[in-house]
């Protein structure tokens, strides 16, 4: 799989270069060919880098507010995998793995309940009056 995938992109990469080996394709139309793929390639790289950042700031602010005392691990698993490619692999099992309803294994601070004050003192009964 990795062996095919090296070969589509060295593919992509090489045919401005076959084309304007050909007599049919000028130099000019050959470079703006390959400017063209360049470019495409340097916006998906782009697009690709942004959403790898964004998955690693959304595991981190996820497992915070979930808890999850792991979070560390999968961010760090993420940006490395943003150098290497793998970090949607990551994001997928951080997804499968997160607790649910923030019940990590860290402690979570309990939401403090409104507590209601407690009710006036009874008034004071005054003894009853002689007269």
């Amino acid at each position: 799989m990795k062996s095919l995938r090296l070969f589509l992109i060295l593919l992509i990469l090489a045919m401005p270069i076959m084309l304007a080996a050909q007599d049919e394709l000028s130099d000019e139309a050959a470079s703006a060919l390959g400017c063209g793929i360049m470019i495409v390639w340097l916006v998906l790289a782009v697009v690709w880098l942004g959403l790898s950042i964004w998955a690693a700031i959304w595991i981190n602010k996820d497992a915070k507010r979930r808890g999850y005392d792991k979070a560390g691990l999968f961010v760090t698993l993420a940006i490395i995998g943003i150098f290497f490619g793998f970090w949607w692999i990551i994001w997928i099992i951080y997804l499968i793995s997160r607790p649910k309803n923030g019940q990590g294994g860290a402690a979570v601070p309990a939401a403090e309940t409104p507590t209601t004050p407690p009710p006036p003192p009874p008034p004071a009964q005054q003894p009853p009056s002689e007269g």
